[in-house]
Order: C-alpha cells, then sequence, then structure tokens
C-alpha cells in the first residue's frame, strides 16, 4: 500500500495518572518510615516495589509485587502498557479475537490520542495484523476519540496490505457515510483504496475507484498513479496505461523508468511505434533520465517495426547527449537500417560502423553479417571487399552464410579484384 502515514501532529497520548506509572520508571520510596529507614540501613538505592525492566512478553501477564501503597505486601497486580512503545509491543503479542486488543488500549496507564490510533493501525498493517487493526480502530469509540481521515486511511491501508480488499471497500462505504468534516477520504484513502484492488488483481475496481475519486475532486498524485499503472501492466492492459501515463503528463507528473519501458515495450509489440516515439519523447520533455537501457528498448522497437530511420536518428542524438551505446545497441541500428529499401541506407550503416570502432565498440560477428547482407542486396562488391579486409585485422571471422554471400558477390562482379 502506499508509504504515506499522514497524521496530525498532536501528542500521541496523556497520563491518565502519575500514581499509576510502572513503579520501574519511578524509584520512589513512598512506603513507611520504617521500610524507609530499613532500605538506607542496607545501602540498597533501589524500591522494594521495583517491578521486572519494560518487557511485555505476554498480554495482561500477572507479575508479582507490592499493592498501591508501596510497602512490601505480596498481592499480585496486572501490568498494562504505560506508553506507545510498550502498547505496541503488548498488541502485537495479544491474540486477535479474544478482547485483548482491546483491553491493552483502554486500561492502558496513558490516553491514546487520535494519532496514537492511527500509528497503531499503521503498525498493524505492516504486520499483516488486519483483524488487529480493526479492533483498535473499534476501540477509539471507548475513549471517545473521533474518528478521522487519518485513522480510517490507515485501516484501509492495513486491510489492503493483507489482502482484504473486500473489507476495505466496506470502511471506504463506512467513511463515506459519517459525512463528517474530519473524515473525508482524501488522496492517501483513494491510493490505499487502489492499492488494496491492485494487490488483490481487482484491476476494474482499481480503475473504478480511480474514477470515483476524479468525480469527487480529489487529485491523484503520484502514489495512485504509479498503483493504477502497475495494475495495468500486470493484466496488460496497455491502453488504459497509456491513458494514464497522459493523465500524469497533463499534472507535470511522470512514471519511473521501469513504467515507460513496460509500455514502450507493448506498444513496440503491438507495432504501434509512432505512440512509442511520442511517450519516449514525453519522458524527455518531463525531466526523466534517459538511460542506455532506455534507448536500447526504444531501439528494440524501432527494429521489430523496420523503422531504420527511426533508429538512426535516435543513435545521433544518444552520441550528442553523451550516451555511448554498446554492440547489441548498434546492431539493432544496423539491422533496422538494413530492412529499408533505400538504396542510401549503405552509407548510413557503414557511418555507424566506423562510429563504433571510433568509440571502441566491439565489432561482432553479427554486425559483419549485417554489412555483408547489405552489399550484397545493393549488389556493392567494392565495399564488401574492403569490408572484409577490415574484419580481418580486426580479427573477426564471418560466419558461413555471410562467406556464401561474399563469395556470390564477387563472383557476379569479377572486375572487383
Amino acid at each position: 500500500g502506499p508509504s504515506r502515514e499522514a497524521s496530525p501532529s498532536a501528542p500521541l497520548g496523556t497520563r491518565r495518572g502519575p500514581q499509576q506509572a510502572p513503579a520501574s520508571r519511578h524509584h520512589h520510596h513512598q512506603g513507611g518510615a520504617s521500610s524507609s529507614s530499613s532500605s538506607h540501613r542496607s545501602g540498597s538505592h533501589r524500591s522494594s516495589s521495583m517491578i521486572e525492566p519494560r518487557k511485555m512478553p505476554s498480554v495482561l501477564k500477572e507479575r508479582g509485587g507490592v499493592g498501591a501503597g508501596g510497602g512490601g505486601g505480596g498481592g499480585d497486580q496486572k501490568t498494562y502498557p504505560w506508553d506507545m512503545e510498550s502498547l505496541k509491543e503488548a498488541i502485537v503479542a495479544a491474540e486477535a479475537g479474544k478482547g485483548e486488543v482491546k483491553t491493552l488500549i483502554t486500561k492502558s496507564l496513558f490516553s491514546p490520542r487520535a494519532p496514537a490510533f492511527t500509528a497503531l493501525i499503521n503498525m498493524c498493517g505492516k504486520e499483516k495484523m488486519a483483524d488487529k487493526a480493526i479492533e483498535v480502530f473499534e476501540a477509539s469509540r471507548e475513549l471517545k476519540i473521533e474518528k478521522n481521515t487519518y485513522m480510517y486511511s490507515a485501516l484501509i491501508s492495513a486491510l489492503g496490505s493483507s489482502g482484504q480488499w473486500e473489507r476495505a471497500f466496506v470502511f471506504f462505504e463506512k467513511m463515506i457515510a459519517e459525512k463528517s468534516e474530519i473524515c473525508r477520504p482524501n488522496t492517501i484513502t483513494y491510493s490505499a483504496l487502489i492499492s488494496a484492488c491492485e494487490r488483490a488483481g481487482q484491476v476494474n475496481k482499481a480503475l473504478e475507484v480511480f474514477q470515483r475519486m476524479k468525480a469527487a475532486g480529489i487529485a491523484p498524485d503520484l502514489i495512485t498513479y504509479s498503483v493504477l499503472l502497475s495494475a495495468c501492466e500486470k493484466e496488460s492492459l496497455w491502453d488504459e496505461a497509456i491513458k494514464i501515463l497522459d493523465q500524469m503528463h497533463a499534472s507535470s507528473l511522470h512514471a519511473n523508468p521501469m513504467n515507460y519501458s513496460r509500455v514502450i515495450n507493448a506498444l513496440g509489440e503491438a507495432g504501434n511505434v509512432d505512440k512509442a516515439v511520442e511517450i519516449f519523447l514525453q519522458m524527455q520533455l518531463a525531466g526523466c533520465e534517459i538511460s542506455l537501457n532506455l534507448c536500447n528498448l526504444m531501439l528494440n522497437c524501432l527494429e521489430r517495426n523496420k523503422r531504420g530511420d527511426l533508429a538512426y536518428h535516435l543513435i545521433l542524438s544518444m552520441h550528442t547527449n553523451g550516451i555511448i551505446g554498446e554492440s547489441i545497441t548498434y546492431n539493432m541500428v544496423l539491422s533496422a537500417l538494413s530492412q529499408s529499401h533505400n538504396p542510401n541506407v549503405l552509407q548510413c550503416m557503414l557511418e555507424i560502423y566506423n562510429t563504433m570502432k571510433y568509440f571502441s565498440v566491439r565489432v561482432t560477428a553479427y554486425t559483419c553479417s549485417l554489412l555483408i547482407k547489405a552489399c550484397h542486396r545493393y549488389n556493392d562488391a567494392h565495399t564488401a571487399l574492403r569490408l572484409t579486409h577490415d574484419f580481418q585485422a580486426l580479427n573477426v571471422a564471418l560466419d558461413q552464410p555471410s562467406l556464401q554471400l561474399l563469395n556470390e558477390l564477387l563472383r557476379t562482379n569479377p572486375g572487383t579484384f
């Protein structure tokens, strides 16, 4: 779910009564004069009412200790949480569905406020304890804590983290029914519900919530869009993914490189080169970092769709921006160019080949085969022979099909020697 945990900066809670604080944190000698004097006579600086170090190994564990008077009595008392940390530990250790969570909260030695409930619900969500998150949420009623946007959002997120998207919807509808100014769904709420649907593979529900969000006049943010893109990608709903990207760009937002890569790859497979190029350009306008991997992906799209012209211009643009490719990069450009029917394309291929050598990029057997095929296609025996000598100098051997094409080309052009 979304990682945001927004809540007012109010204190988490207040002490219910200083006399109820655990003895381990207040070493007062409040017993009678005889007990006090005996303590000093023994040279001890510890109170006889001191309990074990702050630790909650189990919920509502009965410990031996003194009574309220602080004397050396041997009565039993139940130790309840005295601050947020001890309350969190106790809730984690509690058994769900037994009323223990509610008891811990209502009988803790401090009074949790609304921000404390939000924090506790968030903790339950991170621990995948959906039932306890609901118990914490409902326990707020006992302390007359009014539910607010942050508490509901945290609960919806916690339920989504546990895969309980349907229950998340139930509480979302309850939130709407509150009709309270302090209980209105916001961007975090809607994003949490969309995330709950995405985790459960409920893409249509996620898109439905997104439409409700826009209808309510709530502006999506980067997390909202990212979750929606992930949902669409899982179900290969690329048309929807493109619409989401368009809306992001209209809001001056941009996705992460992985989102763009998947969409561009899908568009390439579908043969929609123009849209792939448009998205690639929009990435640059949005200020996204254009990496070599992303360029390789775009070149693969162009090669697959025989767009050597665009591949050629892209590699030149890469060089202008200081991006030097690797063998596979230049081979994709050569392959895209080789599928063109323009006789002038051979000169462009030779330019790419010379650029590889200039940047010390490894020339492979596949590089050589693409060039020899192009020479054979345009019956350019002189260039083929010159390239062959160059390949030998680079210690790159031609594969058998390329050797056959070269021999055939030289036989049909005997004046080449």
